[in-house]
């Protein structure tokens, strides 16, 4: 017993913390308090408006992955059947007759107003979908893009993957510039102008480990990381034909105003050598 009292008497306390008692030093732990109160406080907000979003983004997904997809395959599965419909009117067999017969006499018996040069996929979408005229109008332009398609029209058992394939109905439904660039044109011209510029040589051991050296003249896209002196960091390179198009389409899209003015300052000089030859030959011949 001796032993313990007096271990409990060379035991050191701690040392008791004095509340404080200056104004200033109160003032500060105040305010460091209402610091720390407002930043958990705005942690909570933040993790609260993660999980909103997240809520969200699922039932985006759900949504996208159930009713959507289930309402687009519906649709256009119904789609496929006015294409059949209307493929089977084609020609001038008794079946193909009597079904454009049948399709008339329904839109007058429902009252569904129709011209004589109403196209006949149109009359077959608005027997089918009596309603919305925009809606009609979208489908049946979507339907006539599909038996109009080149070289060949779609197979009516390909309908539905053709709708989905090209974006949906709305996409289908657009008009076509027929001055608009196709993207192979947009990659040869980035790939022209790209030609006759050299930013920078890059070689490296790492990154000729990576090369082919039989595909001279390949292009690849590199990743870079801008440095603090202004210097470009190589982190990394793809050669992915998909990755290659990607950057050379960015590349038009951002630059495309000097492109088209430099392939149409390209085809004036081809027109004028064209011309001066011509007139050359002309010269040599009457000479």
């Amino acid at each position: 017993m001796a032993s313990l009292d007096n271990t409990a008497a060379n035991a050191v306390e701690a040392p008791a913390v004095a509340p404080a008692t200056d104004p200033a030093e109160i003032v500060q732990i105040s305010v460091l308090a209402a610091q720390a109160a407002g930043i958990k406080a705005q942690q909570e907000r933040t993790a609260a408006a993660c999980q909103r979003i997240a809520k969200l983004s699922a039932a985006r997904q759900s949504w996208q992955d159930t009713v959507y997809k289930t309402s687009n395959d519906m649709l256009y599965a119904i789609l496929q059947d006015c294409y059949r419909l209307y493929d089977d009117m084609l020609g001038g067999s008794v079946v193909a007759g009597a079904l454009r017969t049948a399709l008339d006499l329904t839109l007058t018996e429902r009252k569904i107003p129709f011209e004589k040069t109403t196209h006949t996929m149109t009359k077959i979408v608005r027997c089918v979908f009596d309603g919305d005229r925009r809606r009609i109008n979208a489908y049946s332009l979507a339907l006539r893009a599909a038996f109009n398609n080149k070289p060949v029209k779609v197979p009516v058992d390909e309908i539905a993957s053709f709708i989905a394939a090209n974006g949906g109905v709305e996409e289908l439904r657009m008009p076509k510039s027929t001055t608009a660039m196709t993207l192979e044109t947009k990659l040869d011209m980035a790939k022209s102008m790209l030609g006759k510029k050299e930013l920078a040589v890059v070689a490296s051991a790492k990154l000729s480990e990576d090369l082919d050296g039989a595909k001279v003249g390949a292009q690849h896209v590199l990743i870079v990381t801008q440095l603090a002196d202004g210097s470009l960091a190589v982190n990394g390179m793809v050669s992915t034909t998909a990755a290659v198009n990607a950057a050379l389409t960015a590349y038009y899209m951002a630059n495309k105003t000097p492109i088209a003015a430099a392939a149409a300052g390209a085809a004036e000089v081809a027109k004028q050598s064209e011309t001066a030859a011509v007139i050359e030959a002309m010269v040599a011949q009457a000479a």
